[in-house]
């Protein structure tokens, strides 16, 4: 499923505004996808789309880091392809994520302009700021580290995004919570922000799920019963 298309087609379904459809082909601004006009909401979706364990860099940085950590006792034996983070050190993890990161990061950052700037742009000027993160093929993290992860990014920067969204349309995930792979829909708030309406947030996760199963024929195991949380950071 072509994740941007499947969302776009889905917004639109339920009477929200694909911001590219009303505005120049080239804009003067950069602009977000979604006008939500009824919650006051602009999202951006950024996709992941490229499995990190696939880039030569981030594989060499790991590699680099498993010697670091077998020289110093905390792992023993070839670099695995895989790490899950509770099959290596809490420290090793860390080390990890950090060069994870470096990327995130600067997709949020982008997400973060593109909505300061269409609520500068076409008056929105209250409204929220969601990000939807899609995870299509990444699996150099776990869903759960990810999640994590983008929640710290945005503790503390990138002001105009006041809730995340990590969900999966192609990808089940493995979550500690049950046996069988799942498609996620996880909402996740940043202390201090004011809240989406958790209705906005819930609601769209259901109807997502809905649209979802009406494509792909099939009935969608979801994880997170759509409620936001928040990480204690």
């Amino acid at each position: 499923m072509d994740v941007e298309q499947a969302f776009d087609d889905f917004v639109r379904s339920i009477g929200g505004v694909v911001l590219k459809d009303g505005i120049p082909r080239s804009p003067a601004f950069d602009n977000a996808d979604y006008h939500f006009p009824v919650a006051r909401v602009v999202a951006e979706l950024k996709c992941l789309k490229e499995n990190k364990l696939d880039d030569p860099v981030f594989a060499n940085k790991v590699e680099a880091c498993w010697k670091k950590w077998r020289q110093r006792g905390l792992v023993t034996g070839e670099t695995p392809a895989v790490m899950r983070s509770d099959s290596i050190p809490r420290e090793c993890f860390s080390d990890i994520r950090r060069i994870y990161s470096a990327t995130l990061r600067d997709r949020i950052k982008k997400a973060n302009k593109q909505i300061r700037e269409t609520k500068a742009h076409l008056n929105l000027r209250g409204h929220h700021g969601l990000l939807l993160l899609a995870n299509d093929a990444d699996l150099a993290i776990p869903p759960d580290s990810l999640f994590r992860l983008a929640l710290e990014i945005l503790n503390g920067a990138c002001s105009e995004i006041a809730e995340v969204v990590l969900f999966t349309v192609n990808l089940l995930s493995k979550v500690p919570t049950t046996d069988i792979p799942c498609y996620l829909w996880l909402i996740g708030t940043i202390p201090g922000r004011k809240d989406i309406d958790p209705t906005f947030s819930q609601e769209l996760g259901v109807r997502w799920k809905a649209h979802h199963e009406s494509i792909t024929g099939q009935t969608a195991r979801s994880f997170g019963s759509f409620r936001p949380q928040q990480i204690l950071l």
